[in-house]
């Protein structure tokens, strides 16, 4: 005899799998991310080989722009042993992940010692909100939290409270049975003064779009958001699916300890708003 399955088991069979799938992906998004950076770095290495136009970076004061800083993109690798700050096993199979124990107090020790600078662009993580007339500034926020990828999966780093939320459906696949759950941090809050209406204007017009943000930091407190949900057990034809305990929660977190924010425009050239201390 044999068995039909209906759409609504297979496309449940198909979400199980894919939950079951999560690391493998993790993994190749990982690999995607280092290949594209070593695309990058070889391009921008060609390109000064070829002596071609450069961009005229701008001479920061060491503070913000230490050759000694470990770098961040959000969305973009994690530091290399950041799982090692985290409880759990190391990354690898077998010789693999034994070294990788073997060095995660070293690994976790270095990273806790070094600065980090973390630079954000707008639109998508520096807003110019509008122009407040009757106080006569620009009200100004940078996110207070990003993410970046290892082996694992995401990590998330915050610098203002942090909360696990589940999101709405608009950010939820319609239909799915469960909903993975975020880390969320409300964004930082900072004010430019500008005189006029005119000049708020022509502010507009020229920098909404090129606004810079810097933060420099340490690394902090750590915490990892599990919530286990048992999922629904899926039977079709000889293939049973689910009914078991699965971890849907934020995941890993670290805080960042801010030591200062620069706010910029023109490339960075033109300062907006320099905090040391935070």
């Amino acid at each position: 005899m044999h068995h039909r399955r209906t759409p609504l088991v297979l496309a449940a069979l198909l979400a199980l799998a894919a939950c079951k799938d999560q690391k493998r992906v993790a993994e190749e998004k990982q690999r995607a991310l280092e290949d594209a950076k070593a695309a990058q770095k070889a391009a921008e290495d060609a390109k000064e080989r070829g002596g071609g136009p450069k961009t005229q970076a701008p001479r920061l004061d060491p503070f913000w722009d230490d050759a000694a800083y470990v770098r961040l993109t959000p969305d973009g690798p994690c530091p290399a042993g950041m799982w090692a700050l985290f409880p759990g096993d190391a990354p690898g199979d077998g010789d693999e992940k034994k070294a990788n124990a073997a060095q995660r107090p070293a690994l976790a020790q270095k990273l806790r010692e070094a600065t980090f600078v973390l630079h954000l662009k707008a639109p998508a993580t520096v807003t110019l909100k509008e122009y407040d007339a009757p106080k006569g500034v620009f009200p100004l926020d940078a996110v207070g939290t990003v993410d970046c990828l290892d082996s694992i999966g995401r990590i998330a780093i915050a610098w203002n409270p942090a909360k696990a939320i589940t999101p709405g459906n608009s950010a939820a696949k319609a239909g799915a049975e469960i909903t993975q759950a975020m880390w969320q941090a409300d964004p930082t809050h900072y004010t430019l003064p500008v005189k006029s209406v005119s000049e708020a204007k022509d502010f507009s017009t020229k920098h909404r779009f090129d606004l810079d943000a810097r933060l420099v930091f340490k690394l902090g407190k750590t915490d990892v958001h599990k919530k286990l949900i048992k999922t629904t057990k899926v039977t079709s034809g000889e293939v049973t699916m689910g009914g078991g305990l699965e971890d849907w929660g934020a995941g890993r977190l670290v805080m960042a300890e801010v030591q200062g924010v620069r706010i910029s425009t023109d490339h960075e050239k033109t300062s907006l708003v320099e905090n040391r201390g935070r």
